[in-house]
């Protein structure tokens, strides 16, 4: 047993010296530009002099990163200065500069040494290269700047470093972001507009900096933007203002260069040594980022207001009205009782002047185009739309009022057609068309009542045999399932049009009974108590034959295999269902 043991000892000697010679044996193999790379990112000084001394030809040479380490993460091809700035070893830096190595080399996604200390938040080398003549304004693949990066993590003392180094605040990246954009905190952002950054600038997307502080639900930031006169109505390119990013907790209104910020996170997540970079404020912000935007459209809307009447009891009736659909577009984004209100005023004051206001050509443009898309039988949805352009650009046009009720009650928007015929009604009492909307009002109030009972249609409905069927609505379209069949109906002034359609399945002997697709009609009762239905339906035969062991067709048997021929239909009759609510 004894030598059995020193037998197994020997041998385990003997693998870890075979084992530490192919170490050595790697070693000796490695290039002298791996060698160099090796040595700087693990701050290995003695052999960088080295090679310095002996093999300086590479010292701008990537070598790739064999290992993976802790210094660099994410990055796999370095030069001995990309990877000691991006390590952080600053008297290794010192020395490849001294060896002349390239201190503006990029690597192959654009990151500069520069760029690569300032990911990962290497302060020391960042201050050593910006004072050694880094190109500053360097950028990665996607644009962004040292300055870029370091104003997103918050580090305000290297911002101020950049900056008085020559580092440009008005550079854009990629998707439009500026470094003042993409500030994590105030004094940063107060900083970088000091330095000619345009707290006005515009993402690619159309985005505000105000848009990004509510997209962040970052307050502080959203007052500086406030503050320094950022349009509050501005609209992305997904039409949403900062107001509605800011109700919406910044997500769905979506936009921005998300793609960007993605890859600037990703950046921040790099950086293992790294101070803590601002984090955006807490969800718990959001409704005081919206509170915030709220309050100055408010001033704004009141202030408007109150000029608006000032210049009207002058006599500037254009003026007037000018601010007076000014406030109306603020009273828009705010909600509730202020835009009707304001409505109401506009229209009251242009019907009491002497002569009616001028349309703007830009909203007679939504007129000619709204007639145009009745005339031609497009979308009503493409007709109100124009309408409401124009509504938007002239809210004192009174016939648009008129018109868009009209519209709106044919699709079922019963709210809004009502306030917007009422409108109507009580700006032009005389006008020949008051009583036609009284009516359309009365007819949206019938409709209403009986869109209230089809919408109360949604559930499980029974026939004369206790058969089960799940009704569903949306609109005007109904969905009716039982079993393997789906009723696909649209309602019509009581009446269905439609088809039920059934899968294919197995029938007897092996038989593949095919689907059905037919036309259905029926009707609901006035009281939406009651769904009949009509349509044909097809009954099938399975035709089959059998034969015995040898595949010889024969009489059935009980050895022998039934065989499925075809199968057809014998008989298409006319179903009717008759559907009660299920108690």
């Amino acid at each position: 047993m004894r030598k059995c043991s020193v037998a197994a000892s020997l041998a385990v000697k003997a693998c870890m010296l075979m084992l530490l010679l192919l170490l050595l044996l790697l070693a000796a193999c490695a290039t002298p530009q791996e060698q160099m790379t090796t040595a700087a990112l693990t701050g290995d000084t003695a052999t960088l002099d080295s090679l310095l001394a002996s093999d300086a030809q590479v010292v701008n040479t990537p070598a790739p990163v064999r290992e993976a380490q802790a210094s660099c993460p994410g990055q796999s091809l370095l030069t001995p200065l990309q990877a000691a700035a991006c390590a952080g070893h600053e008297n290794i830096v010192k020395k490849l500069l001294a060896g002349r190595a390239d201190i503006n080399l990029a690597t192959g996604t654009g990151l500069s040494p520069l760029m690569l200390a300032t990911m990962y938040g290497r302060d020391g080398v960042v201050r050593l290269l910006a004072q050694s003549g880094a190109k500053l304004d360097s950028t990665d693949a996607a644009g962004n700047t040292a300055l870029m990066v370091c104003a997103r993590k918050g580090n305000r003392a290297l911002v101020e470093l950049l900056l008085k180094s020559g580092a440009s605040a008005k550079t854009a990246n990629r998707a439009g972001e500026t470094a003042l954009l993409l500030a994590a905190d105030v004094d940063t952002a107060r900083l970088l507009a000091d330095q000619g950054a345009d707290p006005l600038a515009r993402t690619a997307n159309g985005e505000s900096g105000l848009h990004l502080a509510a997209r962040n639900s970052n307050v502080a930031l959203a007052g500086f933007f406030i503050e320094r006169g950022v349009d509050l109505g501005l609209r992305n390119r997904n039409d949403a203002t900062s107001l509605m990013l800011a109700r919406s907790g910044g997500g769905a209104a979506g936009g921005g260069a998300v793609g960007n910020q993605g890859r600037m996170a990703r950046m921040a997540r790099m950086a293992a040594a790294a101070p803590a970079a601002a984090a955006p404020e807490s969800a718990a912000n959001q409704s005081a980022v919206a509170a915030l935007i709220e309050q100055r459209l408010q001033q704004l809307l009141e202030q408007e207001l109150a000029t608006g009447d000032s210049l009207a009891e002058a006599g500037q009736s254009a003026k007037a009205l000018a601010l007076y659909a000014s406030a109306l577009v603020k009273a828009q984004d705010l909600g509730g009782e202020a835009e009707q209100n304001i409505r109401t005023k506009i229209v009251n004051y242009a019907a009491g002047l002497p002569q009616a206001p001028a349309i703007p050509e830009k909203a007679r443009e939504h007129l000619v185009r709204s007639s145009y898309l009745l005339k031609k039988g497009q979308d009503i949805g493409l007709v109100e739309r124009e309408i409401v352009e124009a509504l938007r650009l002239a809210p004192w046009w009174l016939e648009g009022y008129y018109n868009l009720g009209i519209l709106q009650a044919g699709q079922n928007k019963f709210e809004q057609a009502t306030q917007n015929l009422r409108l109507f009604m009580a700006a032009a009492p005389g006008d020949p068309r008051v009583q036609a909307a009284q009516d359309k009002i009365f007819e949206i109030n019938i409709a209403k009542e009986e869109a209230e009972r089809i919408r109360g249609m949604q559930g499980r409905w029974v026939d004369a045999s206790g058969g089960s069927y799940a009704v569903a609505m949306n609109g005007d379209k109904m969905t009716i399932g039982s079993g393997n069949l789906t009723y696909t109906l649209t309602l019509n002034n009581g009446a269905l049009q439609g088809s039920v359609q059934g899968g294919a399945y197995n029938g007897e002997h092996g038989c593949s009974i095919p689907g059905q697709v037919h036309p259905v009609t029926g009707r609901i009762s006035p009281d939406a108590r009651s769904i009949s239905l009509e349509f044909l339906w097809s009954s099938y035969k399975a035709n089959f034959h059998c034969e015995n062991l040898m595949g010889v067709p024969s009489n059935c048997c009980m050895f022998c295999d039934v065989i499925c021929d075809a199968a057809t239909v014998t008989a298409t009759n006319q179903v009717s269902r008759q559907l009660v609510p299920a108690e």
